[in-house]
C-alpha cells in the first residue's frame, strides 16, 4: 500500500469542481496545502454536455490557480453505479469467478459498455461481502478527456461514496454506535451507513437543485435566476424584504426540501436496517453544498430522532494557514477530496477506462525505460553468433507457444459466448425485477393517498383516472399523469358554502399528496364551493419518472 508524498485530488460534482493538494509526512493525517472550488452551476433542466462544462470550469480554475498534473479523481454519484453483494466465503483463487458472476447480475449493462471494479467490505470466514462499482465507459472516457484538456492527467478514479467512507474512517469521532453521513449534492444525495467495520452506500435522486427548481417554477424564473435568488436570500446578503413574494417562495422551497429529504432519509434508514439487519444510525452527519440550507440539521434531527450535525472533516486533516480561509468558505465540499487523499497507490478499486490505465502505466514506466535504454547502449554488445542462436531459439519457442494457444483461443471464444448469454439473462432479470417493483409501488402509492385523506378527515376521492400522453408525446419514459377529484365535507357548517377553514384543509390535502415520493408535482388545481357544506376539488398528479409505478 504505497502512497506518494504529494497528491493532487479532483472532485467533479454535478455543479462544481474542487481541487485539493495534500502532502504526506510522518504524521497519520495528511497536510492540506491548497483547496479551491469553482462552481459552474450547470442547469439540470437544460440538455448539454456535463463533462464539457466541467472541463471548461476546471480549465479556468487551473489557469487561475496554476494547478495541473497527475491527479486522483472522484466519480460523482450521478455517473457511478454502486451495488453491494454477498456470497459464501470461498477460496481466494475462486473469488474472482464469484465476483464476475455477481457483477453480471448486479450491473444492468453489457460488459463492454462499462468500466467496473470491486472492493472488499467484510470477510468473517463464513460470508464474503463486497462492493461493486461501475460507470459507463463512454461517460467516463468523456470526463477523462475533458479533465486532460484542462491540464490534469487522471491517474486513478474512485467512486465519490468510497472516498466519503475513507474520509469518515480518518476523521470519525469516537463512537461505538452506527452513523449515517449524508453528502447532499446538487442532483443527488449520497448516503454512507457505517456500522463497525462494515459500510453501505445508497444514492437518493434528490439534491439541493430541487430548491431553485421549485422557485423557478413558482416565480416563472430561469434556473440561474432562481439559484441567484436562493443564495441571496439564504445568505441574507441584500435579500428582498421578508414579506416579499420572492422571500416567501424561497422559504417554501427550502422548507419543502428539508421535509422531503427527511422523509427520504427515514425511508432509506428503514430499507438499510431491513436489508442488512443493522441497527438504525444513532447520529447523522451532513456535508455537501445542499447541507448549507438554514435549519436543515434541526429538521433532520427532529424527524429522524437522532442528533444531526456537520461532518467533522478537519479532524482528519492538517490545513496550512494558506488553506484555512478556503476551508472556512468551502469546507462542505472537502469531505470527498479528503478521502481521495488517503487512497492507496496500489491494489485499490479503480474506475479509469483501460486505455487511460495503460497510459498511466506507460508514463510512470517511461523514466525507467529511458534509464534502461541508456544502460543498454553503454553495455558490451554480445557476439553476433550468440545473438543469432538466441533468435533461432526464440523462433522455435514462439512456434511452440502458437500451437499451445490454439485450444485456449477456442476456449476463450466459448467463454465470451457464455458471458453474452449471462448478460442477456441478467437484463431479463432486471426487467422482471422492475415489474415486481412497479406492482408494489402502486400499493404504496395508494397507501400514501389513503393516509393523506385520513389526516385531513372527512375527505374522499370519487375519481382516479390515468390521463393519456400529451399530443405528440412519443417518449415511453415520460412522467405519467393522474386526474383525481373528490369532496371535502364541512361537518361544522353543513348548510353554508365552504369557508377558509375548508379551503385550508384542501390545501393541506394537496401538500400531503405532493410529499409522496411518487409525486413530482400537483397541477391544474380546481375547487368548487357552490354546494353547501361541501368543497369539490379536482387536480392532476404528475408522477416521478424515476420511481417505478
Amino acid at each position: 500500500m504505497r502512497r506518494p508524498s504529494r497528491i493532487v485530488v479532483l472532485d467533479c460534482g454535478a455543479s462544481h469542481v474542487s481541487v485539493a493538494v495534500f502532502a504526506w509526512s510522518g504524521e497519520s493525517r495528511p497536510v492540506l496545502e491548497r483547496f479551491v472550488t469553482e462552481r459552474h452551476g450547470a442547469d439540470p433542466d437544460e440538455p448539454g454536455d456535463w463533462a464539457a462544462v466541467t472541463g471548461r470550469s476546471l480549465a479556468a480554475l487551473g489557469r487561475r490557480e496554476k494547478l495541473g498534473g497527475e491527479c486522483v479523481m472522484a466519480v460523482p454519484p450521478h455517473l457511478a453505479l454502486v451495488r453491494f453483494a454477498q456470497s459464501p466465503a470461498v477460496d481466494r483463487s475462486r473469488r474472482e469467478q464469484v465476483i464476475r458472476f455477481e457483477a453480471s447480475q448486479h450491473i444492468p449493462y453489457a460488459p463492454e459498455e462499462v468500466v467496473w471494479d470491486w472492493q472488499e467490505v467484510a470477510d468473517d470466514g463464513n460470508d464474503f461481502e463486497f462492493m461493486l462499482a461501475a460507470v459507463k465507459a463512454e461517460e467516463m472516457t468523456a470526463l477523462c478527456r475533458a479533465v486532460e484538456a484542462a491540464g490534469f492527467r487522471p491517474g486513478r478514479a474512485w467512486p465519490a461514496g468510497l472516498a466519503l467512507h475513507a474520509a469518515w474512517r480518518r476523521s470519525a469521532p469516537a463512537t461505538a454506535d452506527g452513523v449515517m453521513v449524508a453528502d447532499i449534492g446538487a442532483r443527488s444525495t449520497q448516503l454512507l451507513f457505517v456500522d463497525g467495520e462494515k459500510f453501505h452506500l445508497r444514492t437518493l435522486a434528490l439534491g439541493g437543485d430541487s430548491v431553485p427548481r421549485a422557485i423557478a417554477d413558482e416565480q416563472k424564473l430561469t434556473f440561474a435566476e432562481a439559484e441567484a435568488v436562493k443564495l441571496r436570500i439564504m445568505q441574507d446578503a441584500a435579500a428582498p424584504a421578508a414579506d416579499s413574494p420572492l422571500h416567501d417562495a424561497v422559504q417554501r422551497a427550502g422548507t419543502n426540501f428539508k421535509h422531503r429529504l427527511a422523509l427520504e432519509l427515514n425511508r432509506a434508514v428503514a430499507a438499510y436496517a431491513q436489508q442488512t439487519g443493522a441497527q438504525r444510525p444513532a447520529q447523522v452527519f451532513l456535508t455537501g453544498g445542499g447541507s448549507q440550507i438554514p435549519g436543515l440539521a434541526d429538521v433532520l434531527a427532529d424527524k429522524l430522532g437522532v442528533p444531526a450535525g456537520a461532518f467533522p472533516v478537519l479532524q482528519g486533516l492538517q490545513p496550512t494557514d494558506a488553506a484555512k480561509t478556503a476551508v472556512q468558505l468551502h469546507g462542505v465540499h472537502l469531505a470527498v477530496p479528503a478521502g481521495l487523499a488517503g487512497m492507496p497507490e496500489d491494489g485499490a478499486l479503480n474506475l479509469l477506462p483501460p486505455a487511460w490505465n495503460a497510459a498511466v502505466t506507460f508514463r510512470r514506466a517511461q523514466g525507467w525505460w529511458l534509464a534502461g535504454a541508456a544502460a543498454l547502449v553503454l553495455a558490451v554488445v554480445p557476439p553476433y553468433w550468440q545473438a543469432r542462436a538466441r533468435e533461432r531459439s526464440a523462433n522455435l519457442e514462439l512456434q511452440r507457444l502458437e500451437a499451445a494457444l490454439v485450444p485456449l483461443r477456442a476456449q476463450r471464444a466459448a467463454n465470451e459466448a457464455t458471458a453474452g448469454e449471462i448478460g442477456r439473462l441478467g437484463e431479463e432479470l432486471t426487467r422482471l425485477q422492475r415489474l415486481v417493483d412497479a406492482r408494489s409501488g402502486w400499493a404504496e402509492f395508494m397507501a400514501d393517498l389513503q393516509n393523506a385523506l385520513q389526516q385531513v378527515e372527512d375527505a374522499w376521492l370519487d375519481r382516479l383516472q390515468a390521463l393519456p400522453p400529451a399530443p405528440g408525446e412519443t417518449d415511453p419514459t415520460a412522467p405519467r399523469r393522474l386526474a383525481l377529484s373528490g369532496l371535502l365535507l364541512d361537518v361544522r357548517h353543513p348548510l353554508v358554502k365552504a369557508g377558509p377553514e375548508t379551503n385550508a384543509r384542501a390545501r393541506q390535502l394537496l401538500e400531503l399528496f405532493r410529499n409522496s415520493r411518487f409525486v413530482a408535482a400537483v397541477e391544474e388545481e380546481r375547487f368548487d364551493a357552490s354546494q353547501p357544506g361541501l368543497l369539490r376539488f379536482e387536480f392532476v398528479l404528475r408522477l416521478e419518472s424515476a420511481t417505478p409505478l
